[in-house]
């Protein structure tokens, strides 16, 4: 989409003003483009209005350019499908119970990529031996999850779980040798020197 078609369906709901919330320092806004969809602005993330914070989406826009991307895909029940995996993980796992509200208190909703960096904290210390969590119940839930091949699922466990597990010199990395056969081959894929 070009910036004069950008800027037309933001003039076109002028009167709606964008939506802004703070994630750590930075100030995140989307604006309304019409038939229940909101816009990212200057390649922020965005979501559908309604849900609140729980539907914003990592950023793909870029320099003010828009792709299909850009626009959620709800999931169930409208919600998007990376917050409902979230969601499935906790229902899944319920040791991340408390971790999930700490979470959506401090976020002020569902900030998917965030909550998986504590999600990789948690599964490697109870690999380790000192975390409520099951760490095996993780990683099978998480195998199946992948296996959907549903693209915003698949980006939150590649990007935010398996990049960030622990390195070869690193306690823990041991986890990645009972990766399942769909996130090995993510894992190897994203780092292939382990």
């Amino acid at each position: 989409m070009d910036h004069s078609r950008r800027a037309l369906q933001l003039s076109e709901h002028a009167d709606q003003a964008p939506s802004c919330l703070r994630v750590g320092l930075d100030m995140r806004c989307a604006a309304p483009i019409g038939s229940g969809l909101w816009l990212g602005l200057a390649g922020v993330p965005r979501g559908l209005p309604g849900f609140g914070q729980e539907s914003v989406l990592e950023g793909g826009a870029f320099g003010g350019g828009v792709t299909a991307d850009d626009i959620g895909r709800p999931g169930r029940d409208g919600m998007e499908r990376d917050v409902q995996l979230v969601r499935d993980l906790v229902a899944a796992a319920p040791g991340f119970e408390d971790l999930f509200d700490a979470h959506v208190f401090n976020e002020d909703g569902v900030l998917p990529h965030v909550f998986f960096w504590d999600v990789v904290q948690e599964t490697v210390a109870s690999f380790l031996g000192s975390a409520e969590t099951d760490w095996r119940v993780t990683l099978r839930f998480l195998e199946e999850q992948l296996r959907l091949d549903v693209p915003e699922v698949t980006q939150v466990i590649t990007t935010s779980f398996l990049f960030h597990l622990r390195w070869p010199d690193q306690p823990g990395h041991s986890l990645v040798d009972h990766l399942g056969p769909a996130m090995s081959a993510r894992f190897a894929a994203i780092r292939p020197s382990g």
